[in-house]
C-alpha cells in the first residue's frame, strides 16, 4: 500500500468526523436500548414541547439517528463506503432484533426498522450535498 501525504488539517478533520461518528453511534445504542417506560416518558415530554405526537417523535428519531450515523460514517471512512453501508444496515436490523432480548419493556418493530432504512438512504444524500456546497 503506497504511503499517502496527509496534512495535519486533513488528519484533524478526519479525527473530528471519526469522533462524531463513534459518539453518535453510542448515543443511538443507548437511546435505542434504554428502558421502554423511560423512553416513552421522554418522547411524550418532547412531543408536548413540540406540539406533535410522541409517535411522530419516535419515528423521526429513527430516521434522524440512522441518517446521521450513516452520514458521519461515510465522512469518517470515505475510503471504506461499502463496509460502512454494510455495518450500518446490519446494525439497523440488529438494533430492532435485540430489543426483546433485553427485558427492558421494549419490542422490535418492522416499522421502526423501515424508518432506520429510510435514514440510511438519506445519509449518503446529506454527504453528497455537503460535498457540493
Amino acid at each position: 500500500m503506497p504511503a499517502t501525504n496527509i496534512t495535519a488539517s486533513e488528519l484533524n478533520t478526519h479525527l473530528i468526523w471519526l469522533i462524531a461518528f463513534i459518539l453518535l453511534w453510542l448515543i443511538e445504542v443507548f437511546l435505542s436500548h434504554q428502558n421502554g417506560y423511560k423512553s416513552g416518558e421522554e418522547s411524550q415530554a418532547l412531543a408536548k414541547i413540540l406540539h406533535i405526537s410522541s409517535k411522530t417523535i419516535r419515528l423521526a428519531a429513527h430516521i434522524f439517528l440512522f441518517a446521521m450515523v450513516m452520514f458521519l460514517g461515510l465522512m469518517a471512512f470515505p475510503e471504506h463506503k461499502i463496509y460502512i453501508i454494510a455495518a450500518v444496515l446490519l446494525w439497523a436490523i440488529l438494533d430492532e432484533a435485540t430489543k426483546p432480548l433485553l427485558h427492558n419493556y421494549r419490542h422490535s418493530s418492522v416499522l421502526d426498522m423501515g424508518m432506520n432504512m429510510i435514514g440510511i438512504m438519506i445519509g449518503p444524500g446529506i454527504k453528497a450535498i455537503m460535498e457540493h456546497v
